[in-house]
């Protein structure tokens, strides 16, 4: 999964996550999976979803919150207080680089304890 993260946004991931958790359930409801293969092979089947756009040059889709699930507090503090990147951290691909240098600029006054 985390060469996938270097490829697609977080956004683009959900959407992935997606439509491998829609694909075996599919199979499930079929019965042509039981429900511990079904489980077991969710990731597989996301990273070959994944790497069969790469391959093909197709765009993976953004997962587009639905209005009734909010951004969760704990992401809100970290993309908007910690990193103060807001919805850049959903939507695209950080580069390693970009995060390193962001993370080393923290100061320890914008470091906040619950």
């Amino acid at each position: 999964m985390a060469d996938l993260l270097k490829l697609y946004s977080v956004e683009q991931m959900v959407n992935l996550i997606w439509q491998a958790l829609n694909f075996k359930y599919d199979e499930y409801l079929k019965g042509m999976r039981d429900k511990n293969h079904t489980a077991n092979t969710i990731k597989y089947t996301c990273l070959n979803f994944g790497e069969s756009k790469r391959r093909r040059n197709q765009k993976v889709q953004c997962f587009n919150r639905p209005a009734q699930i909010p951004q969760s507090e704990l992401s809100k503090y970290l993309f908007n207080d910690v990193l103060k990147i807001g919805d850049v951290g959903f939507r695209e691909i950080p580069s390693e680089m970009e995060l390193i240098k962001d993370l080393i600029t923290i100061k320890q006054g914008d470091i906040h304890t619950f």
